[in-house]
């Protein structure tokens, strides 16, 4: 386990490694860095942000990147949330993914 300082420094990183062009497409918002334990069962450090996919009617997703540190790889999580209720659910996971990917990965998961 990490301790908070070094998970928030995980978070930041990925944040960091995502360029913002890529963020302002998704609409990123709320991002969360650190040790992440969401209604999903993902818990590790990481990055966590909202995008919302203008289909009709729009769609709210999270983007969960996480650490997988034994191979100093990422996994990446789309979780859609309902409407009403607020429930969440992964509807697609990566894993093994480079930092270099990340731009192309969240842009296809939001569009």
């Amino acid at each position: 386990m990490h301790t908070k300082e070094e998970a928030f420094q995980i978070g930041t990183t990925i944040n960091q490694q995502i360029p913002a062009m890529t963020k302002m497409q998704a609409a990123a918002r709320d991002f969360v860095a650190g040790n992440l334990n969401p209604d999903e069962g993902i818990t590790a450090p990481g990055l966590m942000f909202r995008v919302t996919k203008m289909s009709k009617p729009r769609t709210f997703f999270k983007i969960i990147i996480t650490l997988d540190a034994g191979r100093d790889l990422y996994n990446v999580y789309l979780v859609k949330i309902a409407r009403k209720t607020y429930k969440s659910s992964v509807v697609e996971q990566l894993d093994g993914v480079y930092a270099d990917m990340l731009d192309d990965i969240i842009f296809n998961m939001t569009s």
